[in-house]
């Protein structure tokens, strides 16, 4: 009863802005840190500043077709994501012993190794991300070093890649993949009521932290910041690169009769006990018995 009770409570104040900044500003006193305006955007504005350039640069197929050519020719971009490097807490500096990255490296490495492999990459997206202990401006300026970081490695190690293709972007936490995390993780204390709160919708990241670290005086926030900081402080680098351009046979259009165009009238023997009709746009006839008179 006593945990229902937390839970509802926990939930009824992500809808009241201004108890969360009042929380905020409580667990700010006690951390001796200061807590984040809900209402200052600047930090918002750098994380997603580099993000915006990204939608034309989705894998896809980019068409050109001209109505007289006879050939349709297809640019194909394709996409290589997965590769994800970390960074130990309040460091920006890519450290490739850290956690499990000699393996992405290594994995790096063995797709552009090859100098025409680096040529042809077409542009590379680095996005980082950041845990939840410190302030949000805080984190974000980390966030920004990491990328830039990832950069610099992928420009000294492959100088064939263009470096002004290289976008990067810096985010704050990664909301859904710690809730992903709680989920599989049966043995975290509060798990309910962390998942509850991560699964409100159009919260922001001051309301998030003010909730979570409201839970029994921070014991939820501080399982999930000494269990899975380091899985969150991370940098993911997609990599799009031209594979081939197509040429294909421009396919024959046929044009559809108006809906009050009528097929041509056949001339008909009355004599005979069938008509022969033809099928608009089509060689193939066929035979309809029609009862003479």
């Amino acid at each position: 009863m006593v945990m229902s009770t937390f839970r509802i409570l926990m939930l009824a104040a992500a809808m009241s802005l201004t108890a969360v900044a009042a929380a905020a500003n409580a667990a700010a006193d006690k951390t001796g840190k200061t807590a984040d305006s809900p209402f200052d955007t600047a930090a918002d504005s750098l994380a997603n500043s580099a993000a915006d350039s990204l939608a034309s640069h989705a894998a896809g197929t980019e068409t050109i077709e001209d109505d007289s050519a006879q050939w349709i020719i297809e640019h194909r971009i394709d996409s290589i994501a997965g590769i994800v490097v970390h960074f130990p807490a309040w460091r920006s500096n890519l450290e490739p012993d850290f956690y499990l990255n000699a393996s992405a490296l290594t994995r790096l490495d063995s797709l552009l190794k090859d100098p025409m492999s680096q040529v042809a990459v077409d542009s590379v997206v680095i996005t980082a991300y950041t845990s939840p202990e410190g302030s949000i401006a805080h984190n974000l300026r980390l966030s920004a070093h990491r990328s830039k970081s990832f950069k610099n490695y992928i420009t000294q190690h492959f100088p064939l890649v263009d470096d002004k293709e290289v976008r990067i972007s810096a985010r704050y936490v990664d909301w859904p993949e710690l809730r992903n995390l709680v989920y599989d993780d049966q043995t975290m204390p509060y798990r309910h009521t962390v998942l509850d709160i991560l699964a409100i919708p159009d919260i922001s990241d001051v309301q998030t932290l003010a909730l979570l670290k409201a839970i029994d005086k921070g014991a939820a926030f501080g399982y999930v910041v000494r269990k899975y900081g380091h899985v969150l402080r991370r940098t993911t680098v997609t990599l799009f690169y031209s594979r081939s351009w197509i040429m294909r046979p421009k396919p024959k259009v046929r044009i559809a009769p108006a809906a009050d165009e009528q097929p041509p009238v056949m001339p008909v023997d009355l004599e005979s006990p069938y008509v022969e009709s033809f099928l608009p746009h089509d060689e193939a006839t066929f035979y309809a018995p029609v009862q003479v008179e």
